[in-house]
């Protein structure tokens, strides 16, 4: 008969398997609710029988592993999913034994371990607000979302993306990047297809609300598009507003810009607004803005405080040096300096995470992590929680004036060469299998 691996209870975590012999001196796996067995002469009515101490009940069905050393399992009722549970195969078994109805069930399986994906054994659960999914290269993975910290250090994917016209801004729109050009209007880059660019007015900057994109004219005008063209007339705004740049962000329903006026606005799907004025009538174009459920928050070396675009008076005192980034990490406040240094607000004081020795230019937040752009061209990734960088590579072109950054990604023009788009991606979870990093 073949061998047989039966199930047990884990600790309360769920995190961790027994491994030990049987009665018969054989290895067995104890995970948690999933009997996991292997039968090399397929006899599994035999083998059935013998599973009643970890399934009491006959219901259920064999899976096959199919050569995944792990698996999650979701567990649907009234046609969602309820439950994740994952399981650590080790390369040994062929087949797991699922104690559900076939229909309620769906097995995806992962090339390579539950901690290479930042995952762990046992009952994971489902959240609105998590990370999605790891992409599986054995079969399509619905999306969804967990609860569950992203491995600290990832592997940097690249895209490369040519562009119609030289770029006069970029901004970022939900997943897309927007690119304002200095002739042919703008384009929408998403990644893995090419740019789909229209005609519009000449534009100063363009931020993402819903389907549609509001451009921001010189002269105070406004003009929202979508991919089919202009919504609704030009609107025209109080003169003074801005004169040569605008910034800005946008989270949920609502977005944020600052403008070389020190004016800031707030945008929503119909219209936009003034919010307040800094105390200062003209800001360098060295202006970021990041921004985390319902607040904004603004950075330049001009800026004597962290400013909170919400509300002024919420504004924090800078970072020792001058603050050249900004981004927000599971909710905490980050800084970047223009000698290299990264910052966290905690506690009401601020906290050295890392020093790059490179001034910083952009920073994306990624799950727990944070991928860093510096002005010599070099890509790092810091882990936030425990404060150490534990990746860092050079890219092969100069980086010029114009970068973004989205959830997980970063995104820049070159200095120098043909109009085209660079982003770096952080993959998901540790490779399964191994991605190599892309030179652009």
């Amino acid at each position: 008969m073949g061998q047989l691996h039966g199930v047990a209870p884990t600790t309360p975590q769920g995190a961790q398997q027994e491994r030990g012999p049987d009665s018969h001196g054989r290895t067995v796996t104890r995970p948690e609710a999933f009997c996991i067995l292997r039968d090399m002469r397929r006899q599994a009515s035999v083998v059935c029988a013998l599973l009643c101490a970890c399934a009491p009940s006959t219901e259920g069905h064999f899976v096959q592993a199919e050569g995944a050393q792990s698996l999650l399992v979701l567990t649907r009722s009234e046609g969602a999913v309820q439950q994740v549970f994952g399981i650590e195969l080790g390369g040994a078994e062929s087949e797991v034994w699922l104690p559900q109805a076939e229909s309620d069930t769906e097995v995806l399986r992962y090339a390579c371990s539950l901690a290479d994906l930042g995952l762990r054994a046992g009952p994971i659960s489902v959240a609105q607000q998590g990370r999605a999914l790891p992409r599986s290269s054995m079969g399509p993975v619905p999306e969804l979302t967990v609860q569950a910290d992203l491995p600290s250090c990832r592997p940097i994917t690249w895209a490369q993306t040519a562009l119609p016209d030289t770029v006069r801004w970029l901004s970022t729109h939900g997943e897309q990047v927007l690119v304002g050009h200095e002739q042919a209007g703008l384009s929408w880059v998403q990644r893995g297809a090419p740019p789909h660019t229209q005609t519009s007015p000449q534009s100063l900057y363009g931020l993402g609300m819903g389907d549609t994109v509001t451009i921001f004219l010189a002269g105070g005008g406004t003009q929202r598009l979508d991919k089919d063209g202009p919504v609704g007339p030009r609107v025209q705004m109080e003169a003074g507003l801005w004169d040569r740049w605008l910034t800005g962000t946008a989270t949920g329903a609502e977005g944020w810009l600052l403008s070389d006026r020190g004016v800031v606005l707030s945008l929503s799907e119909d219209r936009v607004r003034v919010q307040d004025r800094l105390p200062m009538s003209e800001l360098g174009q060295t202006v970021q803005v990041a921004a985390h459920d319902s607040t904004a928050w603004a950075v330049s070396p001009s800026l004597p405080e962290v400013v909170s675009l919400a509300e002024l008076g919420a504004s924090v005192p800078r970072p020792p040096g001058r603050a050249a980034a900004v981004a927000v990490v599971q909710g905490e406040l980050l800084v970047g300096t223009d000698t290299g240094e990264v910052f966290a607000w905690r506690a009401q004081a601020w906290t050295p995470l890392a020093a790059l020795g490179q001034e910083i230019l952009r920073m994306a937040p990624a799950g727990s992590s944070l991928l860093v752009l510096t002005a010599q061209a070099q890509l790092a990734v810091l882990d936030v929680s425990h404060a150490q960088v534990c990746f860092r590579t050079q890219i092969n072109a100069a980086v010029g004036q114009h970068h973004v950054a989205n959830q997980d990604s970063l995104h820049l023009v070159p200095a120098q060469g043909p109009a085209r788009l660079l982003s770096a991606r952080l993959v998901d979870g540790r490779s399964c299998p191994d991605v190599e990093p892309l030179s652009p």
